[in-house]
């Protein structure tokens, strides 16, 4: 008797293995590109609208300007970005370059960081 139970159980995992195996010919069960393309195109219901986006770039902004303050300084010769900016603040190593840098540009928007000029005065932001 409990040889037919196995050579039943055998029997129906065979035919369920190839069940699977015709479902997965004939249907499939990868996404196609062109049900990836469909369904993306159902979601674009789902993209947030611009005024939340201007929102969050807001927020993001006052963050920023709440983590430092800035001090105008007129550049001398030898004085960069960085050099400056370590002169003004003691506790540099928390910060990176980039963020520095991004800092220093959101201050100075017409400014590229790497060519400021002696005698000018520029925003140079105090880390809290």
């Amino acid at each position: 008797m409990m040889k037919w139970i196995i050579r039943l159980s055998i029997l129906i995992l065979i035919i369920l293995f190839v069940k699977s195996i015709m479902y997965d010919l004939t249907v499939g069960t990868l996404t196609s590109p062109s049900a990836v393309e469909a369904e993306n195109e159902n979601n674009e219901g789902d993209v947030q609208p611009l005024d939340e986006e201007i929102m969050k770039t807001e927020n993001e902004t006052e963050n920023e300007v709440e983590r430092y303050d800035h001090i105008t300084y007129e550049v001398e010769a030898g004085d960069t970005v960085l050099s400056v900016i370590e002169d003004l603040n003691e506790h540099m190593s928390e910060l990176s370059i980039t963020t520095i840098i991004e800092d220093f540009e959101a201050l100075n928007p017409a400014v590229d960081p790497h060519q400021i000029k002696v005698g000018t005065t520029y925003k140079f932001p105090i880390y809290k």
